[in-house]
């Protein structure tokens, strides 16, 4: 009996202990990229936990994430709500679930429900006027903003988080402030890139991909997606020869890639074969890159590319069929939709005309940026270094 009894008690103390095991876990293999094992990790978090509202409302927060993280915003929904719905009870408001504002901010993006995600995310800084609470609400929402097209609101949140991550001290002091200036980096340079302002857009992708160079162990799809907005920006100004040494770095590790990095390196590579003329390498890499993302914008951009290899061929009726695909889907950012207008606007001028002549690239995208007399700048030649 006593024996029995001692099982009993082992057996409890085991089951107790195991969401915080688990939960542990989850937070490791999640710091470290290793989504789909946190994934797994999660959900079992998550199962074992039927009896603690707070720790189910924890587990269902990091699967929520993990599913953002992998672009599967339907299946994040259900833990979305869930974990806010914890959230907004809570008083005091949990440490733990501190980012659950921001991960339903960005759900209330995905699913296009702009306004409800601009006002929660006034109304939350409001309440967490600290910075340090504030960072994931900070670059998460500044892609609403972006996706809405107010790019000042946007980088004036970006400027915040960039600013602290600047200074060595800050880093010391506020948990997680690296990842989060290395974000709000990449973010900015987006957003400096969509106003065509391709030489700051070039600088902070670099600080990024230096800031990044300095972890041990690398992690290697960041790093890519840095260089890739590098070299995106580089052959958008006609700077191609300083691109091939990111290029041929991408090609030797794109196998590390999957998903959403795979898909932004591979539109990087295409736009500047659309722009050097090599126009069935440029159609292979978006049409390829579709098939790893379904992302509003990401679709856009590829969408965009193949619309300028049509143009560029005189296909006049298949570019205006990919511009209108644009126009007419559920594309966030409106920088992919004025890129499609003036497609179409240069189609319409050449058929009132009567020209069928191919419209390349120089002449809507970045056409501000064509090769020209012009010193070499800092920016050109810190673009150049390679490791």
């Amino acid at each position: 009996m006593r024996l029995l009894l001692q099982l009993l008690l082992a057996l409890l103390l085991a089951t107790g202990s195991m969401p915080f095991l688990l939960r542990r876990l989850t937070y490791k293999r999640l710091h470290t990229g290793q989504l789909q094992k946190a994934l797994n990790l999660a959900r079992w978090f998550y199962a074992v936990s039927p009896f603690s509202a707070r720790l189910r409302a924890e587990a269902a927060s990091l699967i929520a994430r993990i599913y953002q993280y992998l672009r599967m915003f339907d299946r994040a929904a259900p833990y979305v709500d869930e974990a806010y719905a914890y959230y907004e009870r809570a008083n005091p408001k949990p440490s733990f679930l501190s980012e659950v504002p921001s991960i339903k901010i960005l759900q209330l993006f995905r699913e296009n429900q702009y306004e409800e995600a601009v006002a929660l995310a006034e109304r939350e800084f409001e309440l967490h006027p600290h910075l340090s609470e504030s960072l994931t609400m900070l670059t998460g929402a500044s892609q609403v903003y972006i996706a809405v097209g107010n790019f000042a609101k946007a980088e004036e949140l970006l400027d915040k988080v960039i600013a602290l991550g600047r200074n060595p001290l800050a880093s010391l002091c506020i948990g997680g402030l690296v990842p989060a200036y290395r974000y709000a980096l990449m973010t900015k340079s987006l957003c400096r890139y969509f106003q065509h302002d391709l030489i700051q857009s070039t600088m902070l992708a670099h600080e990024a991909w230096e800031s990044l160079r300095e972890e041990s162990p690398r992690p290697e799809p960041a790093i890519l997606r840095a260089k890739a907005q590098i070299l995106r920006c580089l052959a958008c100004r006609r700077l191609f020869d300083a691109t091939y040494a990111f290029e041929q770095e991408m090609h030797k590790k794109l196998s590390l890639l999957n998903g959403y990095s795979r898909a932004f390196v591979l539109r990087a590579l295409a736009l500047k074969a659309l722009l050097q003329g090599k126009f069935d390498r440029a159609r292979s890499l978006a049409e390829h890159s579709i098939i790893l993302n379904l992302d509003p914008d990401d679709y856009a951009d590829a969408l965009l590319i193949q619309a300028g290899v049509f143009a560029a061929r005189a296909n006049y009726a298949r570019t205006v069929s990919l511009c209108h695909q644009i126009l007419d889907q559920r594309a966030n950012n409106p920088f992919y939709k004025e890129q499609a207008e003036k497609l179409l606007r240069l189609v319409a001028e050449a058929e009132m005309e009567g020209r069928s002549d191919p419209i390349l690239p120089d002449t809507w995208c970045f056409p501000e940026w064509l090769p020209r007399k012009r010193t070499v700048g800092a920016a050109d030649v810190c673009s150049r270094k390679e490791e």
